[in-house]
């Protein structure tokens, strides 16, 4: 038993190699059922449950990645302007030394509105310098009830980038950014060590990137009602049985103690009178 236990522990203290940052993925994930989803709207939750089917459908592709700085923000509402967005995302920082690199709402260029400008789709992205500065942002947006409203929450997610695109974006900007060399040089590696703690927290565990079972959260108190339940039915088939195979045994008995006991020879009538004939005679 010793063996088993040391060999569990060894294997939970493992570090997951994780270079595509897949546990970065539970971090905005909200089971419903669970503490965190409590007050969420159906649509929300069937929302949810849908982004992570295609999350799953995406990172089956090895190009394919989690950014640790660029959130993705769902249920964003009509009229909210870039500006707003903008400064929505910086607050949820909570650090005044926050900086955004990157921060748009995706629009529908082929559809515009009363004032000229294409319509949101209602997401947008927000790609922050560094990774505890979006963490804290996602932490403080998702779910939340304040923000918009309570039946349209904000669904705030680390965004799936591709590695081909993200590196042929990079090689344009190569030439623009020689000369922060420097000051990027000390941001990355204090991205990377963030990443790493947040990695680990995530996947303190033995957790997987994304729960096998994306359903409401099952509780132990109903599984253990659920089981009662089926020990009550299998009890009741079971007496059923037993009555069952009773009365068959007792139909069996009867029929052969029938059997057992002689029958009375029938005499016909004919026979009758002859005898008393041969009497009478």
């Amino acid at each position: 038993m010793s063996i088993s236990t040391s060999f569990l522990k060894e294997k939970l203290s493992k570090k997951p190699k994780d270079k595509r940052n897949l546990f970065l993925l539970r971090a905005g994930f909200i089971r419903p059922g669970s503490t965190a989803a409590a007050g969420m709207s159906e649509a929300d939750a069937e929302k949810r449950a849908r982004m992570a089917v295609v999350a799953r459908k995406k990172l089956k592709n090895l190009h394919m990645f989690v950014s640790p700085t660029r959130l993705v923000v769902h249920n964003l509402p009509k009229p909210l302007t870039d500006k707003a967005f903008r400064s929505m995302c910086f607050i949820a920082a909570g650090n005044p030394d926050a900086k955004i690199t990157e921060c748009r709402i995706w629009r529908d260029r082929n559809k515009l509105g009363t004032s000229g400008e294409a319509v949101s789709r209602g997401f947008g992205f927000v790609n922050f310098l560094n990774h505890e500065d979006a963490l804290s942002a996602m932490k403080h947006l998702n779910n939340n009830p304040d923000i918009f409203t309570k039946e349209k929450r904000p669904i705030v997610e680390f965004s799936i980038e591709n590695l081909v695109a993200l590196r042929l974006r990079e090689s344009r900007l190569k030439k623009s950014q020689q000369n922060q060399k420097g000051n990027e040089q000390v941001i990355c590696d204090k991205n990377k060590l963030d990443l790493e703690q947040t990695k680990k927290h995530l996947s303190a565990g033995g957790q997987k990137p994304l729960p096998s079972y994306l359903g409401p959260k099952i509780r132990k108190r109903d599984a253990n009602m659920k089981k009662a339940q089926v020990k009550q039915k299998i009890g009741k088939k079971r007496k059923l049985q037993v009555r069952m195979s009773g009365t068959v045994l007792k139909k069996r008995k009867t029929n052969h103690i029938a059997e057992a006991t002689p029958k009375k020879k029938k005499t016909s009538r004919s026979k009758q009178l002859t005898k008393y004939l041969t009497l009478s005679g």
